[in-house]
């Protein structure tokens, strides 16, 4: 039986106890819920809640939207806003790198401005830092509140930062691929990073 037939299948159970015996009760909450996502599917936003996703700025959901109101893909340069969808999907509020592209702003060149993530995400910005300090990027890493993504290959990509390793060092998520990597196994250098605080 496939997934369409399982679902049609308890649909018709619950008109069935709505219609039988239980006419006239209206569904409680959960029942709606769950009526609604077999209908229309699960919510996007409410199903990443609290949970850190892997995603690739290439996926074709966001691909081809264009960043702010410059010429530049998601697909291509969206590697940044890539990793605050990912952080925004842990903090809480998932929002997807279309919406991000949407509704914060950029130069025309495509460059994030970061302050335009205040009051939108569920994070605010703190600092952008220059060139590569461990026991500062460590310090966010370890911190309750704090997270952090990384400029590397010579300030032409950001991934996030999720993981570090004695022997290994830093695991990261890169959004080009939406894989999960250590950092020295494809990056060969940190120029930059920038940390966000709980909103």
């Amino acid at each position: 039986m496939t997934d369409y037939d399982k679902n049609l299948k308890k649909i018709f159970g619950y008109v069935s106890k709505f219609l039988g015996r239980d006419f006239g009760r209206k569904p409680n909450d959960n029942e709606t819920k769950e009526i609604k996502e077999l209908l229309l599917g699960k919510d996007e936003a409410e199903e990443n809640k609290g949970k850190f996703i892997v995603i690739s700025q290439r996926d074709s959901k966001w691909k081809n939207e264009m960043l702010g109101k410059s010429f530049y893909s998601v697909g291509d340069f969206g590697c940044l806003i890539t990793c605050l969808a990912m952080l925004s999907a842990w903090y809480g509020d998932y929002k997807d790198p279309k919406w991000i592209a949407r509704n914060l702003k950029f130069t025309p060149n495509g460059l994030f401005l970061w302050k335009s993530m205040d009051g939108k995400l569920p994070f605010n910005f703190k600092w952008r830092y220059y060139g590569r300090d461990d026991s500062k990027i460590q310090e966010i890493l370890n911190s309750k509140d704090n997270a952090c993504v990384l400029q590397v290959n010579d300030k032409k990509h950001w991934v996030e930062l999720i993981g570090y390793d004695k022997g290994k060092g830093y695991k990261v998520v890169d959004p080009f691929y939406g894989d999960t990597v250590w950092l020295r196994e494809r990056f060969k250098n940190i120029t930059g990073f920038a940390e966000v605080t709980k909103a």
